[in-house]
């Protein structure tokens, strides 16, 4: 069973769809980093769920208002889903629309042959890259540097899942201000908790 921590309106709600969506396994895994964990947390199974994806959609487009953040850019592959629904529903809520871009780890070697994909901002725009979960931070700030490379101006990095192992401190080290929607955490008996940082 998922336990989740929730210090908002949404406890149980968050409980159920976690659990519903089946987005957390436990086992052994092997993780981006290269560490083995005992849970992996399977993003695409909340993010291309109809229920996940407006969820998390709303819970980000409301940290997206309160940041003042004009552009969410995203990490190829993690992020194209989360990037793509907060640009469709921050249209269909009506209010201010969120344009949308993902950058790529490497060349796709044809076409246009771009690093970055969609609607890269003018010089200015406040930017949020986003990911899907972040352990050592490395590929979070990998799509942060990639973004600045072609001219945004990014100020925050948002992430569905911290897995609270020091990619946090590693991104506000180096001057983003970050967020997660869930930050993963452990009992005295070490069970997985999944804290919920919604609004």
């Amino acid at each position: 069973m998922i336990q989740v921590e929730v210090a908002r309106t949404n406890e149980a709600d968050a409980r159920e769809l976690l659990e519903r969506v089946r987005s957390v396994l436990f086992g052994s895994f092997r993780l981006a980093s290269g560490e083995v964990s005992d849970y992996y947390f399977d993003s695409k199974e909340l993010t291309l769920d109809p229920e996940g994806a407006e969820f998390v959609a709303a819970q980000f487009l409301k940290k997206i208002d309160e940041e003042g953040i004009e552009v969410v850019g995203g990490t190829a592959y993690g992020a194209i889903p989360i990037v793509s629904h907060i640009c469709l529903y921050s249209k269909v809520r009506g209010g201010t629309s969120v344009p949308a871009f993902y950058v790529r780890r490497e060349s796709k070697g044809h076409g246009t042959d771009k690093m970055a994909e969609g609607k890269i901002p003018s010089s200015g725009a406040r930017v949020a890259i986003v990911d899907d979960v972040v352990t050592t931070g490395r590929s979070l700030l990998d799509a942060i540097e990639a973004a600045e490379q072609q001219g945004c101006s990014v100020s925050n990095a948002f992430v569905l899942v911290d897995r609270d192992e020091g990619g946090r401190e590693e991104v506000e080290r180096r001057g983003y201000k970050f967020w997660a929607l869930f930050t993963v955490g452990r009992t005295d008996q070490g069970e997985v908790i999944f804290r919920f940082n919604g609004i």
